[in-house]
């Protein structure tokens, strides 16, 4: 759970300074949207990176993040 006054895209500018500063190698930020989800208000990140242990192959995720009913929600796809 998480307090009342959650916003959604400082999380978000804090997920990515995260991913940038050591959870990936080479991570680029390709695009960032905000959009309905469920009527709810949620964001898109797609971005690709080198991921640690999986050798020279890039890797591209898209992930979509929705707060709602006190939860934080974080969907996920990597190709």
């Amino acid at each position: 759970d998480v307090s009342g006054n959650f916003n959604l895209n400082e999380v978000l500018d804090k997920t990515i300074v995260t991913l940038k500063e050591g959870s990936f190698r080479d991570f680029n930020l390709s695009g960032r949207t905000a959009f309905r989800w469920n009527k709810q208000d949620a964001i898109e990140i797609v971005y690709t990176a080198y991921v640690p242990d999986m050798g020279d192959e890039k890797v591209k995720f898209t992930q979509w993040f929705c707060y709602f009913n006190d939860r934080f929600y974080v969907l996920t796809y990597s190709a």
